[in-house]
């Protein structure tokens, strides 16, 4: 029966050749040309180039897709930024935002090892995206560029497009504005004139009402009585 000691190092010794067995069978694949069958059964061996990164193989190995989750990303809105798919073959097909993109930039397209596998991720990574209008009545111009051109300075990371889009929003929103609020003052107008006048009516009324005189008042009751007296009748006529 074995002692704890020499079953430890029984266990020390098989764990080492595992390692060994491991790390020389991943030399040789690494080694070895890539093709798309051995890309499916060692995705795990492609080194992502950080966190928000994540591999996904469709289940009966039609494609597989590299996505990078947008670090803008909030309670409100999820994007995934950059995608790479492998449809079938190891050319990689690069989107961005959704929407497939063909650019000078990419000069690894056509991936023959885990090497350049892990260098065209590293270059999709470091791509600089253009962070759009930056009003959420519309995120990004239709005619975005999506990529900044790492040849070019843009200024607060929008490209033209982008840039245009939201100065004419913004012009519109504040004649929007203008527009509402000259509209509410209008109104405010209108009633006090509208108050004013209806004053002024009730002054009119009141000015124009018929005084009452005391003194023909007295003249038409001496009248009646006159006529009263003129029509008695002398009883002892």
């Amino acid at each position: 029966m074995k002692n704890r000691r020499s079953l430890r190092q029984t266990i020390l010794i098989v764990t080492t050749q595992d390692k060994d067995e491991e790390s020389d069978e991943d030399k040789k694949f690494i080694q070895e040309p890539l093709t798309y069958e051995n890309l499916m059964c060692y995705l795990s061996k492609v080194t992502l180039p950080s966190s928000l990164w994540a591999v996904h193989k469709e289940s009966t190995g039609k494609f597989v897709i590299f996505s990078c989750l947008s670090d803008n990303t909030s309670d409100i809105f999820i994007s995934t930024d950059k995608t790479i798919m492998f449809e079938g073959s190891l050319k990689a097909e690069i989107f961005v935002r959704g929407r497939r993109i063909d650019t000078p930039f990419i000069t690894l397209q056509n991936v023959d090892s885990f090497e350049t596998m892990d260098a065209l991720l590293k270059q999709v990574d470091k791509f600089e995206l253009c962070k759009g209008t930056g009003l959420d009545s519309a995120l990004y111009s239709a005619e975005c560029s999506l990529i900044l051109d790492p040849r070019y300075r843009y200024r607060n990371s929008r490209c033209g497009k982008c840039a245009t889009k939201r100065t004419h929003m913004k012009k519109t929103e504040a004649q929007r504005l203008r527009r509402a609020a000259a509209r509410k003052r209008e109104v405010v107008k209108n009633t006090v004139i509208s108050r004013k006048q209806f004053k002024k009516k009730e002054i009119k009324y009141v000015d124009n009402e018929p005084e009452i005189d005391v003194n023909e008042t007295s003249n038409y009751f001496d009248k009646e009585d006159q006529q009263f007296t003129d029509g008695e009748v002398d009883e002892n006529t």
